[in-house]
């Protein structure tokens, strides 16, 4: 019987071990961790706006999130990561290299991502393709893990002379899988051309384009999320057809019913009646007497403790030294009304001169600032080309005239003519060609405007619609002057500038400047070295036709008047709330020799009166220098 019971249950047990691991096998075949890296466009031109409302670079923040919320409703375990390009240098710059990762991958970072896309600011340039590369190769690195996908929201194209299909070409050649979506941001239908070949193109214009757009981006993870579901009937069946690794074959076992025996009719039970028992006999019970308690034995007394010495209580454990304060009550004294008499108080003597008030001064207000003087004006020329395009746009071009177009990136400012107001401020910006990014302004008359101490002007220029309106401007070069303060006609004769562009494309390597002499420069920032004692650095923008001036303060001397050697001495300057070593004297002893030209201001000198002393040990004196001037210093030996 035994036997037959275990053959019988024999099927089942195999199945119950075999099945569920081919329902893993199904779950986890092809199951990978998504992921979605989110590429930001935050180059200057997402500061445009986008509706009346809203900026284009608050839509991005909004799509962003919009899409973190609709993705976590459908899977909360996507993880989220964010690299943000042309937010770290200004377009004047014109970085080409300008990427960044803002936010790792992580789950539920919602907040974090809301957080840093506050934070983050329109500034520059626009390099999609250099992004798209770097955001391959350090951010989807692990596709044999994880399921990647990225979004780019932008609202143009490469402005950076990056190729976006050769990258995308390149990245599946490398087997860099991950599947792509491009969020624009305006309604053009070359930008859809450009981004044809990398992935899908989605276009949001107004905010009632978002929904739209994130629903097609989660809708692509619909089918990764919906975990597959075991059908129990197909179990079933599975269970059945399962062969026997006995090669037992199992009989079929039919199980007869068997008929109950009618159960016996109750008999009727008959209680018999309780016979009376007799009544109970009192029993008598004698006290006997109790006998009377032994006395108990009083205990011995015990013997004092014997007092401890030093020795043992030194051992003992000590006791927190802690005394309570002893409970005084206090009664209150016992008061007695006592009267005391009123004596009057004497009148007061009158002053005897009068007392002068004086009202009080008003306060002494700073005198009001001036108002800003508004710079000269110069006129210049200009020369207007206009093509067809579906939109009004203006580029603006800089020549001097022969035939040399300058890429530097100016301020432009657009004003009505009719009543002075300002209708657009850019920075202008180019791309790797050195041709200058188009500008939307309605069709018009307007007076073009570069500021500077100069402000250049191009007047009345008619803005066509539906054209790109080619504007080429006139300009010359600016100039570098060097000054000494307070004496403006004294010539630099002692010193030279190292003058350095060290913007992508404005004007390449450095050059070397005697500061007596002004030489020429195209318009764009620069960074000017110059090689007093310490050295003197500056950060200047030049701009188109002007002149700018660099002063520095005349230097003095500093002479060591030791007839004693004593070896090199450190020469330091202050830096912040420090001492900065900029060069040594040596003291040999020759005052003449010991005398060296510094700029003013506060120095420290360091030496050692022996030369096996430690340097910690150093002496440490503070001097200042004058301009014209010599500072005699004598060192302690």
């Amino acid at each position: 019987m035994l036997l037959k019971r275990f053959l019988l249950f024999l099927p089942v047990l195999f199945v119950s071990f075999i099945a569920p691991r081919r329902v893993e096998a199904q779950v986890g075949q092809g199951m990978k961790q998504p992921r979605l890296l989110i590429l930001l466009d935050e180059s200057s031109s997402m500061i445009e706006p986008w509706t009346k409302n809203s900026e284009k670079y608050k839509a991005a923040e909004e799509i962003i999130l919009s899409l973190i919320d609709s993705v976590y409703s459908v899977n909360n375990s996507v993880e989220f990561a964010l690299r943000a390009f042309g937010e770290q240098h200004n377009v004047k710059e014109n970085n080409c290299y300008d990427t960044k990762r803002e936010v790792m991958f992580s789950r539920n970072n919602r907040t974090q991502m809301q957080l840093r896309l506050e934070d983050l600011h329109p500034l520059g340039t626009t390099p999609i393709a250099y992004s798209l590369q770097k955001a391959a190769e350090e951010d989807l690195t692990e596709d044999n893990k994880y399921f990647y996908s990225l979004v780019l929201i932008t609202d143009g194209k490469e402005s950076c002379g990056g190729d976006i299909c050769a990258i995308a070409k390149m990245l599946m050649e490398r087997k860099i899988h991950f599947k792509p979506y491009i969020i624009s941001l305006v309604n053009d239908g070359k930008l859809k051309l450009e981004y044809d070949c990398l992935g899908n193109y989605l276009e949001v214009t107004n905010e009632a384009d978002i929904p739209k757009a994130v629903g097609t981006i989660v809708e692509s993870y619909r089918p990764m999320l919906n975990m597959i579901k075991s059908d129990l009937k197909k179990l079933e069946s599975a269970m059945v057809n399962t062969p026997s690794i006995l090669k037992v074959e199992v009989p079929t076992f039919k199980v007869t019913k068997e008929v109950e025996e009618p159960k016996p009719a109750q008999q009727e039970v008959v209680v018999k009646k309780e016979e009376p028992k007799p009544a109970q006999q009192e029993v008598v019970v004698k006290e006997e007497p109790k006998p009377e308690p032994k006395p108990e034995p009083k205990p011995e007394p015990k013997p004092a403790p014997k007092p401890r010495v030093r020795e043992e209580i030194a051992y003992l454990p000590m006791k927190n030294a802690y005394r309570p304060l002893p409970n005084h009550s206090y009664l209150s004294p016992v008061t007695h009304p006592v009267q005391v008499p009123h004596i009057p108080m004497p009148p007061p003597n009158p002053p005897d001169s009068k007392v002068a008030i004086t009202p009080r001064k008003p306060r002494n207000n700073p005198p009001p600032k001036p108002d800003p003087k508004k710079p000269d004006e110069k006129l210049v020329s200009y020369v207007l080309q206009t093509s067809e395009s579906p939109e009004t746009m203006v580029e603006l071009y800089f020549t001097d005239g022969k035939g040399k177009f300058y890429t530097t990136t100016p301020e432009i400012a657009i004003v009505n003519p009719d009543n002075g107001k300002e209708v657009k401020r850019f920075i202008r910006s180019v791309n790797a060609q050195g041709s200058p990014d188009p500008q939307k302004l309605a069709a018009g008359t307007y007076n073009i405007n570069i500021p500077g101490k100069t402000m250049l002007v191009a007047r009345n220029v008619p803005v066509q619609p539906n054209r790109v309106n080619k504007l080429t401007i006139v300009v010359s070069n600016g100039s570098l002057h060097f000054a000494y303060e307070g004496k403006p006609d004294k010539p630099v004769s002692e010193f030279q500038a190292r003058v350095t562009n060290r913007v992508l494309g404005g004007g390449g390597s450095d050059k070397m400047q005697n500061c007596d002499v002004d030489l020429e420069y195209e318009s764009g920032n620069y960074h000017i070295t110059i090689n007093t004692v310490p050295v003197t650095h500056r950060n200047v923008d030049i701009d188109f036709d002007n002149v700018t001036v660099i002063t520095i303060d005349e230097p003095g001397w500093l002479k060591i008047t030791n007839t004693n050697a004593l070896g090199k001495a450190g020469l330091y300057t202050p830096l912040g709330d420090q001492f900065v070593q900029f060069g040594n004297v040596n003291v040999t002893g020759d005052p003449e020799s010991q005398k060296i030209r510094l700029q003013p201001g506060l120095y420290e000198v360091r030496y050692r009166k022996h030369a096996n002393m430690p340097v910690h040990d150093e002496t440490r004196l503070r001097f200042n220098v004058k301009p014209n001037e010599t500072t005699e210093l004598e060192l302690n030996s």
